[in-house]
């Protein structure tokens, strides 16, 4: 796309009168594009398709319009106060335009290693040489790379780039960008404009960045956007010199460049906004070099820009951070200075700061992976007329799972108590009765992020006549789930038992029911001893129920599941509903997989002698 369509799609130039037609029919396909994408978000905010939710509070930096709003210095700002702040920090990003087929980029481990482009794609390592102590991870699909970040290097605090429309990745905080002198750029979506979808889409943002305001401090474009919606809550920066630096040689500053004449080089998508910065800097800007966004650069590039930058009478060139990371000073006869911008909070600097903290706060330092998107609480319970379990098993930490026995009313079950119970009987016991332990979201119901209203329970296809296949060949059937939303305050225990009442009368319908249903009401920092991979949940029914764990079978969709089985001696079975797909894409595993809950029984119930 050339400087002059960009600029005339950004709404900064007028357009001539032979464009109309064209403009229009370009319009008529903006909308079937916003269409498409508003369809799109209605899809995921009605649960379907299923949405990645990352095991560590996850905040989203993104746009409306389509290029040069400013996002990577606000990522910057995020990543460094959370990581000054003690969290292990990742940025995690597609890599727009990183050559390479690899599904994830280490760009940088936070601890030294450290890649480059070519290997790296130029914004991602922008950032990881600019924080050397924050994680920046790559990869065309998103929560891969959030996976390794966690998983492989440790990280508790992700920053997602470029993410207001990567709705396939779940966030507990939505930031979305808009220029303070063109928040909609020509008002139209692409490819009649630059906008991504309808501005309507602002409505899932949690809070809008204005970036780059202008001499008014941004209060021109507060009114306007107040005007059209009233309800949305509104920061406003502005991006600032933070450091004039010499490539190659970082001692530097910015009277090394005031008053001299100087080439600007950049790759960038408003190049004449990098040159209006330098201007401000007090340098004779004699030409511009404007490349198009990402340019890869090359010496041939360099040689050129330098032969024509001294004939125009250059004594030296200035560049982006995000270009200089591609250039070697070597390729250049001329010196190049690098300008390093950085994010000023004008306004609602302390309200940007709050939902941050509130969001890391909200999500406990760790959220839901792919393997455990179910509501987690605190300590495992039988959901139902709730009969609590009394006391955490293993002592000492939180109370234990929450029970609900077959037949039980919904009333919310009353509180652990802080005694022990008694220790569980062996996993496995040759009197023992084998069973099937459930997984319960995205196994034996749709996946539903903290679902609390019964009306949002959908049995999956051919559960209900499984379970009953189950029920008539003598197993015994429960279901262990995290409840993590009960410990997070986003609902109760009243709300579990009765979402849990709602599933045993779709089975009973269909002939089917649970012996037991069992979950933790913790969230994942209360470090509790049934919060699957915990054993707690399994080990409560063995001793409730008389199971033999180790011929028993715990059926999942979710690496959790896996581990638990292992964890109990039981045989770990993978379905890939729900979550089942990402999990087992994520890496190899030993787990016999199957393609839902339906088949996975009907293989146990074929193959495997009837319990006694």
């Amino acid at each position: 796309m050339t400087r002059a369509l960009v600029e005339l799609l950004g709404g900064r130039r007028a357009p001539p009168a032979w464009a109309w037609l064209g403009l229009l029919l370009l319009r008529g396909l903006g909308h079937l594009y916003g269409a498409a994408q508003w369809l799109r978000a209605a899809s995921y905010r009605h649960g379907w398709p299923h949405r990645y939710r990352a095991p560590c509070p996850v905040i989203a930096v993104g746009n409306l319009v389509a290029g040069g709003t400013g996002k990577t210095p606000l990522v910057v700002w995020l990543a460094e106060r959370l990581s000054q702040a003690g969290h292990r920090v990742a940025v995690v990003s597609r890599g727009y335009r990183q050559p390479g087929l690899r599904p994830v980029t280490v760009v940088s481990d936070g601890r030294g290693h450290r890649d480059r482009p070519p290997a790296a794609a130029d914004e991602a390592a922008m950032v990881a040489a600019r924080l050397p102590a924050v994680a920046v991870v790559t990869a065309p699909v998103r929560w891969r790379a959030i996976a390794v970040a966690v998983n492989e290097l440790g990280c508790d605090c992700v920053v997602l780039d470029d993410a207001f429309q990567h709705l396939a990745v779940a966030r507990d905080l939505d930031l979305c960008l808009l220029d303070a002198d063109h928040p909609f750029a020509n008002g139209a979506v692409l490819p009649g404009g630059l906008l991504r979808e309808y501005p309507a889409a602002l409505g899932r943002a949690d809070l809008v960045i204005l970036s780059r305001a202008g001499g008014d401090g941004g209060a021109a474009a507060v009114a306007r956007l107040a005007r059209r919606f009233p309800a949305l809550e509104m920061v406003v920066t502005r991006h600032a010199v933070g450091a004039v630096v010499r490539l190659g040689n970082e001692a530097a500053g910015e009277q090394a460049v005031a008053g001299r004449p100087l080439a600007c080089l950049c790759g960038i998508a408003r190049p004449d906004a990098f040159r209006a910065t330098v201007v401000e800097l007090g340098v004779e800007v004699v030409r511009l070099f404007a490349f198009g966004d990402h340019h890869p650069f090359t010496a041939g590039d360099l040689r050129m820009v330098g032969e024509a930058a001294a004939a125009a009478g250059a004594t030296g060139l200035i560049c982006t951070e995000k270009d200089a990371v591609k250039i070697d000073p070597a390729w250049s006869s001329l010196p190049i200075w690098v300008v390093r911008l950085e994010l000023e909070v004008i306004a609602g600097g302390e309200l940007l700061w709050q939902r941050v903290t509130g969001a890391v706060r909200r999500a406990g330092g760790g959220g839901l992976g792919p393997g455990e998107g179910e509501t987690g609480g605190a300590g495992p319970g039988v959901a139902g007329a709730g009969v609590a379990g009394a006391g955490g098993v293993g002592g000492g930490r939180p109370g234990g799972p929450a029970v609900r026995k077959r037949g039980e009313s919904a009333d919310p079950p009353r509180q652990p108590s802080a005694t022990p119970s008694p220790a569980p009987p062996s996993p496995s016991g040759a009197s023992g009765r084998p069973a099937l332990l459930l997984d319960r979201d995205g196994t034996l119901i749709e996946e539903r992020d903290y679902l609390s209203d019964p009306a949002g329970v959908a049995l999956l296809p051919g559960v209900a006549a499984a379970i009953g296949l189950a029920n008539r060949a003598g197993w015994v059937v429960v279901v262990v789930s995290n409840q993590s939303g009960i410990g997070r305050g986003y609902f109760g225990e009243s709300e579990v038992a009765a979402v849990n009442q709602r599933i045993e009368r779709l089975l009973a319908a269909e002939g089917a029911h649970l012996d037991r249903l069992y979950h933790c009401p913790h969230a994942p920092e209360a470090r509790c001893s049934c919060r699957k991979p915990a054993p707690g949940m399994a080990l409560q029914a063995a001793a409730e129920l008389g199971l033999d764990l180790g011929r028993s079978f715990v059926i999942g969709d979710k690496p959790a599941d896996l581990a638990l089985a292992r964890a109990v001696g039981a045989t770990p079975l993978l379905v890939r509903t729900g979550y089942g797909r990402e999990t087992e894409a994520a890496g190899p595993d030993a787990a016999r997989v199957f393609a839902d809950l339906g088949a996975a029984i009907r293989w146990v119930v074929a193959t495997v002698a009837a319990p006694l």
